[in-house]
């Protein structure tokens, strides 16, 4: 099992921050590798979507399902891959200069790959997830 969390200090409100994190027309905006995003619904729980994503010339289809939604607090999705399952969890609470969003990954592996690989699977995911949120952080605070 692979755990990855991250933290980031946003200069906005959590309400901002949560529409950020739920709007599929706001996250190409900070997610790096996402390549397409089919949602099924609103946002809310048992709402699911089909995620294309692509990292290292590799192209990672993920189906999400929403297991938590109370905003603007917690947003939370199951993940189901060829490669591996896991959960993703955002909790945002207020804090004097905006918001603190704590970002949470714990995946499963599934395939001789990303068991064999899952040290490098955890280092790379790591990054990419840091680099999201400053992302994320940026596209908030200085939009274009």
């Amino acid at each position: 099992m692979i755990r990855i969390s991250n933290h980031i200090e946003i200069q906005a409100e959590p309400e901002v921050v949560f529409e950020f994190l739920v709007n599929p027309e706001k996250l190409p905006e900070w997610m790096s590798t996402l390549e397409e995003m089919i949602y099924e619904g609103e946002p809310q729980v048992g709402a699911s979507s089909e995620q294309t994503f692509s990292q290292n010339g590799k192209t990672i289809k993920v189906t999400q399902t929403i297991t938590a939604f109370n905003p603007p607090e917690i947003f939370a999705v199951s993940l189901s891959g060829k490669d591996f399952d896991g959960n993703a969890s955002f909790n945002l609470s207020p804090i004097p200069s905006g918001t603190l969003l704590k970002a949470e990954e714990i995946l499963k592996p599934k395939s001789f790959f990303f068991k064999a690989f899952s040290g490098m699977v955890e280092k790379v995911t790591k990054i990419r997830q840091q680099k999201d949120l400053e992302s994320l952080k940026n596209a908030i605070e200085n939009p274009s």
